[in-house]
């Protein structure tokens, strides 16, 4: 069965406490790490001082508190062996809960630490004093302990239990202290609990079977299946064994010439036809890389495989001890074996080299009837979620993952479950974790989802830049950089879909399913299509009802405009915004670099900022002109008809929009349905403004202005700011507007000298003022060599003459760069406005952040 390979989470320290097999540990030594009980818990005992525990024994759990940090079991009436555990032949720890800490005291540490070499271990301090942690008395001790110790005995000079060893302070370069809950903080949950019964648990996982399983191999020294055969050496043991499948090996003790571990694994992989595809499936996988390495063949259990070798090694790997070992035995199945010995040890390597040889000898591979199931389910200590697998598939045993290929390595469904907590949907409504995990991303490609009754979304890449869907998407080939002739990957998109509500195990503690989807972008959709259809007929859910799974890129609606590749996928994705809100109509072009008139610009910009619509009008919708005359505005004065301010600014509908007036035209349009003024108007008044707004002279804009937008858009406005997204376009080139050429397009740059227009005097800046400097003095020096000349009378008329003709010369070159200025294109437009809008005017969902308390998003 998928998964099911017993691993050990961690280990601590326990007591024995009474005659009845009570065990007191630590919390953190019985949850899996993520708050959730671990599985099931093997009891280890000493039976010789300097010998590993043995572990004969099982337990089940009576209680347990977190904040404390204290567990309390019971070890089960039958032992691994099938016999029934006599509880009075365990000796037991008193327990001394009047113990009082005194400094200096004695405190001895008992347990079984990671630095301990795995026997029981004794460390003898002084009590260093108290400290209260989490409102309950720790004793200090500077007794050594170490991982390992946790849930284990503080033992007084009496020889009774004081305390429960729980963590350490310091660091490498600091002294540690050791802290152990005082057990009198312990008394009242140990009397209330340990005379109750253990917790009935579904038992997922037969433990006790498969310790008698393990311990049935070692006495015979062999096992043998369909997958291998192995007789191995009375000194080593199997520690882990999935028939048909995996196993490993260990060294029964430690010593300096030893095998550390041999572990053998049958993986399936999608089918792969030739030895070239099964190299290119081993770089994928980060086994070896071709840049710095060589496959080498040898011959392990009898077959031929290949090991990954140092292009610079000069003994060809015939010194390595330390090796992976890779095999494909037939199209869709490979057969990996890892050998772990001591790191490289010159003296010792001829030693450790025949150590591994005498390990390997007895094993065998049998390549002609190894096979897997068709079917497999995820760990059993989880939900049932069975997956049908075909030539197809590769299920990731360590990893706890399954992939679907569609036709090569990058093109695939890799799915997983996982155990869930408080940040990834916990006992949140659905919606909040849909809204938690896609902010940012383009809502017409997030899709709610059902899938046999289990409620969840997917959501996918707009484009190959796009924001990844969820931040712990994972590829089953982190190493794939290129495909199997060598060429670049082709631009990739992903997909995620996640199973948020419906999926529990036996104690009702929920489970998300998760579904990476990648693929080429030219053909992402039809992968999406191919891995909606493999889970929703061969995915099998604890859950029952019905299946509904939309594929967003058949239902999303789609940038079509060819002419913009060269832009960003945010401006890209803005873009698509105002597609959805109805204010940009999709085409196949969109012709970025259009001229756009003031009455066009005007039209856009009243619609966007202000949601003032056609349909509010009389107007057709493409009449603009007739659209800015019967539009209003509702403001803290009244309604306001746009024409009466346009007039006012002296704007000229027909003529082209300055590319640099946007700024201070919308700045003065605000002010006039404020009804207040910039100063006088000026373009040194708003110049002043926009450089320091907070002067005195300008308190009474500035509440009007604030008053202006609390009124159209209320205390918040979900501004492109506010959602930490930006809509720079990057122009190639630029239109420049000139009485004599009219529109002209150049090579975009950015020193154009002018940007003026004579008909709105507001928009004159910084570079006309430059300018008209620069006319006057041209003409000053020609009226200067006029008078110089007319100091001779004879030659007056000549000088005229002479001065008409330079001021005509002068008027003609002048006239292209005086009155040439930058026009505002339609990219440009849509850039310029986006920031300025509230899109909560727009989007219902939007809308609903008005009305949070949340703290506004920074980017």
């Amino acid at each position: 069965q998928f998964g099911l390979q017993v691993n050990m989470l961690g280990w601590g320290s326990a007591s024995i406490i009474n005659n009845q097999g009570v065990i007191l540990s630590n919390n953190h030594v019985v949850d899996d790490g993520t708050g959730q009980l671990a599985t099931a818990f093997s009891v280890c005992m000493t039976k010789q001082a300097q010998a590993r525990p043995v572990c004969d024994y099982t337990a089940s759990l009576i209680a347990r508190n977190s904040d404390m940090d204290i567990s309390l079991l019971k070890i089960d009436p039958i032992d691994v062996h099938g016999k029934t555990v006599d509880y009075s032949q365990f000796a037991t720890l008193p327990v001394d809960y009047d113990y009082v800490p005194t400094v200096q005291n004695d405190a001895l540490i008992v347990g079984y630490p990671w630095i301990g070499a795995d026997t029981i271990t004794e460390t003898k301090g002084i009590v260093s004093g108290t400290t209260e942690y989490n409102g309950f008395q720790y004793i200090k001790t500077d007794a050594v302990i170490a991982g390992g110790n946790s849930g284990g005995a503080m033992i007084s000079p009496a020889g009774k239990l004081i305390g429960i060893p729980t963590f350490t302070m310091g660091g490498f370069f600091d002294a540690n202290l050791g802290y152990g809950l005082s057990i009198r903080e312990a008394k009242d949950f140990i009397e209330e609990h340990s005379t109750q019964s253990p917790e009935q648990r579904t038992q997922h996982v037969d433990f006790a079977a498969y310790q008698r399983l393990l311990d049935t191999i070692n006495a015979q020294g062999s096992v043998t299946d369909s997958l291998l055969t192995y007789t191995f050496p009375s000194d080593y043991k199997i520690s882990n064994y999935i028939k048909n499948r995996a196993l490993r090996m260990e060294s029964k003790t430690q010593k300096e010439i030893a095998v550390y571990e041999v572990s053998v694994e049958l993986e399936q992989t999608p089918e792969l036809k030739t030895e070239k595809e099964y190299t290119y499936f081993l770089e994928a996988k980060g086994y070896y890389t071709p840049e710095w390495e060589v496959l080498a063949k040898r011959t392990i259990g009898g077959i031929t495989m290949m090991t990954p070798i140092n292009r610079g090694d000069a003994t060809k790997g015939n010194r390595d001890v330390f090796s992976s070992y890779y095999a494909q035995i037939s199209p869709t199945l490979s057969l990996s074996i890892t050998v772990i010995a001591p790191l490289y040890d010159e003296k010792n390597i001829v030693r450790l080299q025949d150590e591994v040889t005498r390990v390997l000898d007895g094993l065998q591979i049998k390549p002609d009837t190894a096979a897997l199931e068709k079917s497999f389910s995820f760990s059993l200590n989880k939900p049932k979620v069975s997956i049908e697998s075909d030539d197809r598939s590769m299920v990731g045993e360590y990893e706890g993952s399954f992939t679907e290929f569609f036709g090569n390595l990058y093109t695939f469904a890799s799915i997983s479950l996982t155990s869930q907590d408080i940040n990834s949907g916990k006992g949140l409504p659905l919606e909040d974790v849909i809204a938690s995990e896609t902010e940012g991303l383009d809502k017409s490609l997030i899709k709610r989802i059902r899938l046999q009754g289990s409620e969840g979304y997917i959501a996918c890449q707009a484009t190959p830049e796009s924001a990844l869907p969820y931040t712990s998407m994972s590829t089953p080939f982190y190493a794939l950089m290129k495909d199997m002739d060598g060429s670049p990957l082709p631009a990739m998109r992903l997909c995620i879909l996640r199973v948020i509500h419906g999926i529990a195990d036996s104690e009702g503690e929920p489970y998300n399913l998760s579904m990476t989807i990648a693929g080429p972008s030219s053909s992402i959709s039809s992968t999406v299509d191919k891995a909606l259809e493999f889970l929703s007929t061969k995915v099998s859910l604890p859950s029952s009802g019905e299946t509904i799974l939309p594929n967003p890129y058949l239902t999303a609606t789609r940038l079509m405009f060819n002419d913009i590749s060269d832009q960003s996928d945010a401006y890209k994705q803005s873009l698509l915004r105002m597609v959805r809100y109805g204010l940009l109509r999709n085409a196949l072009e969109f012709h970025p670099y259009m001229a756009l008139r003031w009455k066009d610009f005007l039209s856009l910009y009243v619609r966007s900022v202000y949601n003032v619509q056609p349909e509010s009008t009389t107007c057709r919708k493409a009449d603009s002109v007739c659209f800015l005359s019967e539009a209003i505005i509702d403001t803290p004065n009244g309604a306001k008809r746009v024409i009466n301010i346009l007039r006012d600014l002296s704007i000229d509908l027909n003529n082209y929009v300055p590319s640099q007036a946007i700024y201070h035209f919308d700045l003065l349009f605000k002010a006039k349905l404020a009804g207040v003024s910039i100063g006088d108007n000026t373009e040194t008044d708003l110049q002043i403004y926009t450089s320091n707004p907070t002067l005195a002279r300008f308190e009474e804009t500035n509440r009007a202005l604030s008053n202006l937008e609390t009124f159209l858009y209320g205390e918040r406005k979900i501004s492109m700011e506010y959602l930490g997204e930006w809509a720079n376009f990057s122009p190639t080139r630029q239109v420049v507007f000139s009485p004599r050429k009219g529109i002209t397009v150049q090579k975009w740059t950015s020193d154009t000298p002018v940007s003026f227009a004579p008909t709105s005097s507001f928009v004159v800046g910084n570079y006309a003022t430059e300018t008209y400097k620069d006319y006057e003095e041209r003409y000053g020096r020609a009226y200067t060599e006029l008078l110089a000349c007319s100091k001779n009378l004879a030659a007056v008329n000549t000088c005229v003459r002479t001065y008409t003709m330079q001021i005509a010369q002068f008027m003609q070159e002048d006239q292209e760069e005086l009155f040439a200025y930058p026009v505002m294109t339609r990219a440009e437009a849509y850039a310029t406005i986006m920031p300025l809008m509230d899109f909560a005017l727009f989007d219902s969902d939007l809308a609903k952040l008005k009305s949070t308390s949340a703290e506004e998003p920074t980017e």
